[in-house]
C-alpha cells in the first residue's frame, strides 16, 4: 500500500503538537521495514526491538525541534542507519565484524529494498495461507486471525488439540518454505505474524 507525501507531512505536523495518535501511526507505518534493516544486520530481535524503541523514544522527545529536511522516512531510515552503526560500534568487544565504510553505503541504498521487499513478502504470505489445504488453512486462521488458541480451535471443530496443534505447525513448514525468497525478511514476519 502506498502512502502518499503529504499524509506523511500532516503526521509530521501533527506530531509537532504533541498528537499521539499521530506519533502512534507514524509507528504503524515504519516499524516493519525499520526491523527489517536492523535485523539484516543484526540478527537479534531483542537488539532490533530496543533500537527501534530508542529511535521512536528519541522521536517523541524531539519533537518539538525536530528538522526533517527530506522526507519523514528518510529521516527515519537514515535515523536507523546510524543506530545500528552505533550499536555494533558499541559491541566490537562480542566480536561482531564490520566494516563502517561498507556497512555504512550498504545501509544507505538497501533502506528502499527493503520496504518494497516488505510489501512483497506480505503478499507472498497471503498467497501460501490461500494455498494451505482447507482444514489446514482454516485451523491457522483462526489460529493467527481470531487468536483462539489450540485447545479453543480444537473444542470448535470438534477435534484433537494434537491434531491442532499438527495442523499449525504444517501450515508454518509450508509457509516458510514458500518464503524462501525472502529468508531474511521472513523471520521477523513469522515472530511477528505468524508465532511459532
Amino acid at each position: 500500500m502506498s502512502h502518499p507525501k503529504n499524509e506523511y507531512d500532516l503526521l509530521l505536523c501533527s506530531l509537532k503538537r504533541g498528537d499521539n495518535e499521530a506519533f502512534k501511526r507514524i509507528y504503524e507505518l515504519f516499524w516493519e521495514s525499520l526491523y527489517a534493516i536492523g535485523y539484516n544486520r543484526l540478527q537479534s530481535a531483542k537488539d532490533v526491538e530496543d533500537i527501534i524503541q530508542e529511535l521512536f523514544v528519541d522521536l517523541w522527545n524531539k519533537r518539538d525541534t525536530i528538522q526533517i529536511k527530506e522526507s519523514l522516512r528518510t529521516y527515519l531510515f537514515t535515523a536507523m542507519k546510524y543506530k545500528v552503526i552505533d550499536h555494533l560500534r558499541r559491541n566490537k568487544s562480542r566480536n561482531v565484524r564490520m566494516e563502517d565504510v561498507t556497512l555504512e553505503t550498504e545501509l544507505s541504498t538497501d533502506t528502499t529494498d527493503h520496504m518494497l521487499s516488505f510489501n512483497e513478502l506480505y503478499d507472498e504470505l497471503r498467497k501460501g495461507i490461500d494455498q494451505l489445504p482447507e482444514r489446514c488453512k482454516l485451523v491457522f486462521k483462526m489460529s493467527r486471525d481470531r487468536e483462539m488458541s489450540a485447545a479453543e480451535i480444537a473444542t470448535a471443530l470438534n477435534i484433537s488439540k494434537r491434531t491442532v496443534e499438527t495442523q499449525i505447525y504444517k501450515s508454518l513448514k509450508h509457509l516458510k518454505k514458500s518464503l524462501s525468497d525472502y529468508a531474511y525478511l521472513w523471520l521477523p514476519l513469522i515472530f511477528h505474524y505468524l508465532g511459532s
